[in-house]
């Protein structure tokens, strides 16, 4: 904890009114929050503690946020966010000011969307709701025709795209909000909501034996079954229908100050995107994990672009290892630490200079011969922040390069820092085709040659369209039968801008995710295969399995 951060965990609610370290909270020698009851602690954040409150006067929930440091700058945040452009998907502040104790602390309040939860308790009602149904109606999770468990993955499937249709608003107002966390992501769902958690809490507080004697009888068991039975009305499995969502952060971070490090903001923004997904397709992913089908790869806390591409690795290892005589110096298209120490000992020039590679951040070596390489080869895609200013290599003229395929790139300094943009664009399609796939295993229904227009869909869907120079926006490929305008507006918003590509679907593997669903459903008692039977995926380009 820094100095002059302050110990968030130290305010408590005591007597329906806001204490720190056993003292109450002052503004001006007078306690501030008169008019308001405190309630609950909702979640804490990089940037302080919020809380939900009820307002005695406008008789309505509110939420109440308390700065960890330097208020001034969070002072400057709630102005920002009291006129924010994007009010749509932003709480904003209607009240702000200035504690005298705790020294040294502003303080924020805005409205609280009614029967909200918080993200956390969200995924918390899902996993449960699916566990609810394991032990009272015996069905898994993708079992085929099922009363209830189809509808509730499918909800993870339509937040999922809710979710990404309010962030994308962000991209499309070039804002990166730099605080966001499950607890100041609120949710309003008429299905899953604090109510229906409750009843599942008090459920799972009976004993694995006394469940099945007395909760029949049970009020909480009422409840629920009610739930499942409503959920089953508005959800059809396999098309998406996230209007029933109503997503907001509770504030804009500190995404708007000129204080504020974007790039540090983007990459926490990239792990909440990649967070948020990983928790709600996280029955695809039983017994691995979302992560191991990314080409990402962290380093120092970064995340960075990463491919496996063996034979670009060992053309390029070939060239170091006549130069230094040691073999296996590249691994991901990045220079391994021991090439590192050899080119750091060679002298004081630059490892570009030395080594006759365009190495970036992290020494990562861009180069020609994948999808990726070829949009940033002709500028296609979004330069920020893969390319930093576009400062060309310094290069020694007499020193040949190792392979010719790198020679495009000399102009760049790459970064490798993957954009929030990329990521959120990528898992757009990632749930599209979830969608898809989900729906024809739901059905035990397989893909035909008859369904030729299917296959190509998926292939538009997770490839971008052959490089042009009119970069635009193609909706064509999208079924809009089974995808929303939630999921059309987030489309346009995260795929192209500036008449630039954000997103290429290059960081999933998407052969490698295959296979592993292939595996999953193949495997679960109850799930239908057919889909995956009656189509194969080579790189990332799906077709007819035809034996």
């Amino acid at each position: 904890m820094k100095n002059d951060e302050l110990n968030i965990e130290s305010f408590e609610i005591i007597e329906e009114q806001l204490y720190f370290e056993g003292k109450s909270v002052l503004e001006g020698g007078q306690y501030p929050f008169n008019k308001f009851v405190f309630i609950d602690k909702i979640g804490e954040g990089a940037n302080g503690v919020t809380f939900k409150v009820f307002h005695k006067i406008l008789q309505m929930d509110q939420v109440v946020k308390i700065s960890r440091s330097n208020y001034q700058k969070n002072l400057l945040e709630a102005i920002k966010n009291s006129s924010t452009s994007i009010s749509d998907v932003i709480a904003a502040v209607s009240d702000a000011g200035i504690l005298g104790y705790p020294a040294n602390t502003s303080y924020s309040v805005m409205p609280l969307i009614n029967n909200s939860i918080s993200f956390s308790d969200w995924i918390s009602c899902r996993d449960k709701l699916l566990q609810f149904c394991n032990e009272y109606f015996e069905e898994s999770s993708f079992k085929s025709n099922s009363q209830y468990s189809g509808q509730i993955i499918q909800s993870s499937l339509n937040l999922s795209i809710s979710l990404l249709s309010t962030y994308s608003k962000f991209i499309k107002n070039n804002i990166i909000h730099g605080d966001l966390n499950p607890n100041n992501i609120l949710i309003k769902d008429s299905v899953f909501n604090a109510e229906v958690l409750k009843s599942l809490e008090e459920y799972f507080k009976y004993q694995n034996g006394d469940r099945k004697s007395s909760f029949r009888f049970d009020c909480a068991v009422n409840r629920i079954l009610a739930t499942l039975q409503q959920l089953r009305r508005k959800v059809s499995v396999g098309t998406i229908t996230s209007s029933f969502f109503e997503v907001k952060f509770i504030d804009l971070g500190t995404s708007q100050l000129e204080t504020t490090n974007r790039d540090f903001g983007e990459q926490r923004d990239v792990y909440f995107i990649l967070d948020s997904a990983r928790r709600l397709l996280k029955p695809f992913f039983n017994g691995t994990s979302l992560n191991n089908f990314l080409n990402l790869e962290k380093v120092n806390g970064d995340l960075l672009l990463s491919f496996n591409d063996p034979s670009f690795d060992d053309r390029c290892s070939r060239g170091l290892e006549k130069k230094f005589g040691v073999s296996n110096l590249v691994k991901n298209g990045r220079l391994t630490p021991e090439a590192i120490h050899l080119l750091e000992e060679s002298g004081p020039m630059s490892a570009s200079y030395k080594s006759g590679l365009p190495i970036g951040k992290y020494y990562f070596i861009f180069y020609n011969g994948n999808l990726l390489s070829e949009y940033l080869i002709n500028e296609w895609l979004l330069p920020y922040p893969i390319f930093s200013n576009n400062e060309e290599y310094e290069f020694n003229e007499d020193t040949y390069l190792i392979d010719e395929s790198v020679m495009f790139f000399l102009k760049y300094n790459y970064q490798g820092n993957v954009s929030s943009s990329m990521v959120s664009g990528d898992v757009l399609r990632l749930v599209a085709f979830l969608n898809i796939i989900f729906g024809y295993s739901y059905q035990n229904s397989e893909i035909t040659t008859k369904d030729y227009e299917v296959i190509g869909k998926l292939n538009g869907l997770i490839n971008p369209p052959t490089p042009i120079y009119n970069v635009e926006v193609d909706i064509r490929n999208l079924d809009t039968g089974i995808l929303d305008a939630k999921f059309i507006e987030a489309w346009e918003n995260l795929i192209v801008s500036e008449d630039k590509f954000l997103s290429l679907g290059v960081l999933i593997q998407w052969e490698n995710l295959w296979n592993q669903l292939s595996f999953t459903f193949s495997n679960t008692i109850g799930a239908s295969d057919k889909v995956f039977k009656s189509m194969i995926v080579q790189g990332s380009v799906f077709s007819f399995n035809v034996k």
